[in-house]
């Protein structure tokens, strides 16, 4: 479920099962924004780095299995 673009039909409660549907806290807004601000700290500066170094391989992300699939072309195996 997303809250805002695919809610479930009862609030807090899960279409499939009729559990209650709870937001992972890790998932809110906030969570996201500072994942985000730290990918873009601490993360974001290696990209320049390694491809500087001649070590920045770039691979498609369209799905797991294509991203595999790239990683081992890359690498020979």
């Amino acid at each position: 479920y997303n809250v805002k673009s695919n809610p479930p039909k009862v609030e807090g409660i899960c279409d499939k099962c009729g559990s209650k549907a709870i937001q992972r806290e890790d998932e809110t807004e906030e969570a996201i924004s500072h994942r985000l601000a730290t990918y873009n700290e601490k993360t974001a500066p290696l990209i320049g780095f390694y491809k500087e170094a001649g070590l920045l391989m770039s691979v498609p992300a369209t799905s797991s299995d294509a991203v595999i699939e790239a990683v081992k072309e890359k690498l020979n195996l």
